[in-house]
């Protein structure tokens, strides 16, 4: 499955990264319905980077793909 994502959300909240991504489906089975990815992570490093302070090496992340129908 391939996805034309067309919004992207990024947040700190505390000390969790939080990506959204918001597209739709362009064919296959579920062509036409709308795609929301969700990647959250620790936000430590990414924290420090934005003050200068540190480099960000790597943020892994739990991913949830939601598929909704329109």
């Amino acid at each position: 499955m391939s996805a034309n994502f067309n919004t992207n959300v990024v947040g700190l909240v505390g000390v969790v990264l939080e990506v959204i991504i918001i597209g739709t489906v362009p064919s296959g089975l579920f062509q036409g319905d709308a795609v929301v990815l969700k990647q959250t992570g620790p936000a430590a490093q990414v924290l420090q980077c934005t003050l200068g302070l540190d480099t960000v090496s790597s943020v892994y992340s739990t991913v949830t793909l939601e598929i909704t129908s329109l």
